[in-house]
């Protein structure tokens, strides 16, 4: 039989199981210029390049020099870049899905415990 620590310790676990897999990402844009990629972004960082010729290409970033950004096997010239994006974690976001659906399981919680207790009564 759990005690009252063993269920808060589940409830906890909840919380926290919920939170973590809630968790958004947002694509931060940063224009093509060679000052703005080293102010946002930082060595490994996986971004995704959008070229003008329409190619999507995704890679960890390896260097950024003077002409142009480069990973492990991409070299692409500033000029050839409509737009870069890097996925970043939305603290807001996370917290507005996860707040939600912790309170969705507590009130699905609570309506159970009130049904279970009409039953028996």
């Amino acid at each position: 039989m759990p005690t009252k620590n063993t269920s808060i310790f589940y409830i906890l676990w909840i919380v926290v199981v919920t939170l973590t897999a809630s968790a958004c990402t947002t694509m931060q844009t940063v224009a093509p210029k060679r000052e703005a990629v080293k102010d946002q972004f930082k060595i490994g960082d996986r971004i995704k390049v959008y070229t003008r010729d329409e190619t999507i290409i995704t890679f960890d970033l390896v260097e950024i020099t003077e002409d142009a950004i480069i990973g492990v096997r991409e070299q692409i010239p500033f000029s050839d870049i409509d737009k870069i994006e890097k996925s970043t974690i939305s603290i807001t976001n996370t917290a507005a899905a996860g707040g939600s659906v912790v309170l969705s399981l507590y009130g699905t919680l609570i309506l159970a415990g009130i049904l279970s207790w009409i039953l028996m009564v």
